[in-house]
């Protein structure tokens, strides 16, 4: 049988973890077609997820940088498909350190209750209690860095050590 492209990929990804000892692997979109991009096979991620099963999925939905090919497609509808195959759904914002929308958080844990949430973008020191009391985590990069979106700017330990000790508080509350 011939794999197709996602496929082939999908296979490297799930191995590339268990090979280098990392934890988890991030997919931006684990559910829906994209223009110019090829869509995550179910069953093949679902098989690599069950042989690789120390390996936790963060699976995004409607992700900043893609295009749905179906516009109409509810962010709720999405967040239920990839519920299924990712341990985590991740929603972004529209651009790397773009605030992801607290409307779009609220539908998605809706929709996916007790599964783990992560905010995938924009979150700050400003906005991390209003996104950590919807949400299970969040991904942050660019609030680490004084000049924001800038490539192999390192984070800045202040800058972390503010924004963890906003954290703290939410964990505290």
């Amino acid at each position: 049988m011939e794999l197709t492209f996602f496929q082939m990929i999908t296979r490297k990804v799930c191995v590339l973890p268990q090979a280098t000892g990392a934890q988890f692997i991030q997919v931006d979109h684990i559910t829906g077609d994209f223009v110019g991009c090829q869509s995550v096979d179910p069953e093949h991620l679902l098989a690599c997820r069950n042989k690789y099963s120390s390996i936790v999925i963060f699976g995004g939905i409607h992700p900043k940088y893609y295009r749905l090919k179906e516009l109409s497609t509810p962010i709720t509808e999405s967040a239920a498909k990839a519920e299924i195959l990712a341990d985590a759904v991740v929603v972004t914002g529209e651009y790397t350190g773009g605030e992801t929308s607290l409307k779009d958080l609220r539908l998605v844990k809706k929709a996916i209750v007790d599964h783990p949430l992560i905010a995938g973008s924009g979150v700050n020191v400003r906005n991390v209690r209003a996104q950590l009391i919807i949400t299970d985590g969040a991904i942050v990069g660019t609030a680490f860095k004084k000049k924001g979106v800038q490539p192999g700017e390192p984070p800045d330990v202040e800058l972390v050590e503010k924004f963890m000790g906003e954290v703290e508080k939410v964990r505290n509350f």
